[in-house]
């Protein structure tokens, strides 16, 4: 999960240059006003503030989820399901990979096949989004991931393992 939410968003990077939450010098002004102002406060947090507002100019990874699955939904139509649940849940499903508590303890089986689906589900998206840049049609990609066995597998499973996502 943490390799393919890793690789989605180093892929927004490259393909979504113009995707920004404002520009550099509004975030450099932002960035130097809440460091002034924490400095006052505690001097020791200045360099925490610096080191977390360092991308403030940059979409959060929940724009980054919306904006791929777009991209996908636009060439695949269903490949995301309930587009706004889809990126939910892969945008939890990182966290909780990359914040789980030591003391907490391991996932249930429906976790599990959840978070399967959602691991198969942006393998796909990442798929038909890295073939389009590539140069190919969204006509064949479209006829072709639809004649797919292992992508009706997925549809098939992903209704039944994630219906919140991917149910009628």
């Amino acid at each position: 999960m943490l390799e393919l939410t890793t690789t989605s968003e180093g892929l927004h990077r490259r393909l979504f240059l113009q995707s920004v939450r404002c520009s550099l010098d509004v975030a450099k002004e932002a960035r130097e006003a809440a460091v002034a102002a924490v400095g006052g406060v505690d001097a020791s947090l200045k360099s925490a503030v610096e080191g977390l507002l360092g991308h403030l100019e940059e979409v959060g990874y929940n724009r980054r989820l919306q904006e791929l699955a777009e991209r996908a939904e636009q060439i695949i139509p269903g490949i995301t399901g309930k587009t706004g649940k889809w990126k939910s849940a892969v945008y939890d499903a990182r966290n909780v990979y990359a914040h789980r508590p030591v003391d907490k303890s391991w996932m249930s089986d429906v976790d599990i096949d959840q978070n399967l689906m959602i691991a198969i589900s942006l393998q796909w998206v990442l798929r038909v989004v890295l073939l389009a840049e590539s140069g190919l049609k969204a006509e064949v990609l479209s006829k072709r991931f639809n004649e797919n066995q292992s992508y009706e597998l997925f549809l098939e499973q992903a209704r039944e393992w994630t219906p919140k996502v991917y149910g009628e």
